[in-house]
Parts: structure tokens; sequence; C-alpha cells
């Protein structure tokens, strides 16, 4: 299906299989990633559980938004993203800068933690007002740890998602991941585990990371899609980027060299076009009047 749309010049899909090496690829990136991920943000949350500095992140008016237990689906929907990633991002240049852009995020805002400890200002919710989100909003909960507020790692890591995401979306995807997005970072604060501030400062971290640490290096997107339309989309959508960037560049060097402008048609269609005589436009005398001299008797 993504060969076809590529042969016919359209978009590829947003989702589409990558194959199985791509997904070990990915599995491999996303463990890593889980590891260092586990270190800085465990470790941030540790260093500040030892100390008795805390930053205030919030206004007064915040503690009366208002709980809303069922908003933690949409709060963990962001292993969704993490989920997709290897089948909207089909090339091993992107997934790599994603990942690498990701840990980049994690690093940013471990040294957050350490400049801002923070204390969340909202108090426990009453287990009444859970329901059936119970579970699922305790385990939530836990994962969150207690003193790593600002900024945002859950609004930055979703947001940074959703915009190496947008690349491969149409317009109406790019709409509902925006929104999903939106909807991401509002349930931060609608169930009560992080401040405005904090939302604010992880979608600004996101948008900062996304644009030094993937634009630069996941590859000319362009050029990528044009390769895939030129004659490797089998490869490129198992991660070959590399291999569909040198298809598409033999494709342009196998092509023959086209003209600047175009050449006047010997009469009969063959042979060498004719020299232009002194009194055609182009020749003797033009070329006098651009250079400002006589042409010479034997031209």
């Amino acid at each position: 299906m993504a060969d076809t749309e590529a042969a016919k010049g359209r978009r590829p899909p947003f989702l589409a299989w990558p194959g199985w090496a791509h997904l070990r690829y990915a599995g491999w990136l996303s463990l890593a990633n889980a590891l260092w991920f586990v270190a800085v943000y465990g470790g941030a949350d540790s260093l500040t559980a030892r100390r008795s500095f805390r930053v205030p992140v919030h206004v007064a008016a915040e503690l009366r938004i208002p709980f809303v237990p069922a908003m933690t689906l949409v709060y963990m929907s962001i292993y969704v993203l993490f989920i997709l990633a290897p089948f909207v991002l089909r090339t091993r240049r992107e997934l790599r800068a994603a990942i690498t852009t990701l840990a980049v995020i994690t690093f940013a805002g471990g040294i957050g933690f350490l400049l801002f400890p923070a204390e969340l200002a909202f108090p426990p919710p009453p287990e009444s007002e859970l329901g059936i989100w119970a579970g699922l909003f305790h385990f939530a909960d836990d994962l969150n740890l207690t003193y790593n507020l600002l900024p945002s790692l859950h609004v930055a890591l979703s947001v940074a998602c959703v915009a190496m995401f947008s690349a491969h979306a149409a317009a109406a995807g790019r709409v509902l991941l925006w929104s999903w997005a939106g909807l991401i970072a509002a349930s931060t604060v609608l169930i009560h585990q992080h401040h405005v501030l904090d939302v604010v400062t992880g979608w600004l971290l996101a948008a900062a990371c996304v644009r030094a640490a993937y634009v630069p290096y996941r590859g000319p997107a362009s050029f990528i899609l044009a390769a895939t339309a030129c004659g490797a989309p089998e490869v490129d959508s198992n991660g070959a980027a590399d291999v569909a960037v040198e298809a598409y560049s033999k494709h342009l060097s196998d092509r023959p060299p086209q003209p600047l402008y175009p050449l006047p048609t010997p009469p009969g269609g063959k042979g060498t076009p004719p020299p232009l005589a002194r009194s055609e436009p182009g020749g003797p005398a033009l070329r006098s009047s651009m250079t400002g001299r006589q042409p010479c008797a034997s031209c």
C-alpha cells in the first residue's frame, strides 16, 4: 500500500507496518531510553527528597481547579504515543532522531527538577471521588513519584511525539494529533498531578528540543519522501533511509543533463544547430551591443 501510494506521488499512509527488523531496532532504542529515563527521573526525585528547600510553582487560584478522575485515561494515553512511534517514523534515521530528542528532554527536565525542587500543592483526592478510576489513578500517581514537577515531562514528551508525528499526517490528522496533545496537557492539571506553570514549561521544553535535536538530525523529510517515490519504498519502510537517499541520488545521476535553456532545433530535427548568422538575434551584433565592442571582420 505504501509503495503504491509513493509510486503515485501521494503522501504515504500515516500508520503502516514497518517490518520486524525495524520493530526490533525500535525496541532496543526504546529500552535504552527507558533506562535513561528511570535513572534521570528517579535520581532527581531521590535527590530532592533529601533536601528541605522547595520552590512554589503554583498560584492560589489553581487550587480551585476541579478534580476530574476520568481524565486519568487521557493522561495515560501518552503510552499509546510511544507505541505508535515505529509505525509512524518508519526510517531508522527518524527513529534515532526521535529517541535522541526524548532523551534530551529527559535530561533537561532532570536539570529543571534539581534547580526548582517543588512539591504538589493539591491535596490528595478522597477515595470516594475516584470511582471506577481508582486503580488507574493510583498506578499513574505511583509512576509520577513525588517532587518532579517543573517542567512537566509528561507534557514535554507527549508534545514532542505529536510534533514529530505531525510531519507525516495530513491536515485533519495534524488537528487530531495536536488536540490529543492539548488534552494530555490539560489532564495533568485536571487530575492534580501538575500545576499550570509545569505544563507551560513542559510545552516550551518540547518545542525547543524538537527544533534543536530532532529537525536537524532526522534528515531532509522531503528528500527521503522523494527517494521513496523514486525506487526504494520497500527498504525505506524497513528503516533504511540512507539506502533510499542513495537510490534517489542515483536516480538523479542517471538522468541525462538538461540544458538551462532550450536549444534551437535544426532543420529536419537532426544534426547540430547551425551557428548564428551576423544578422540573427544572438549573433555578433547582439554580443557587441552587450560588451560594447565592435565585432571583428571574421565573426
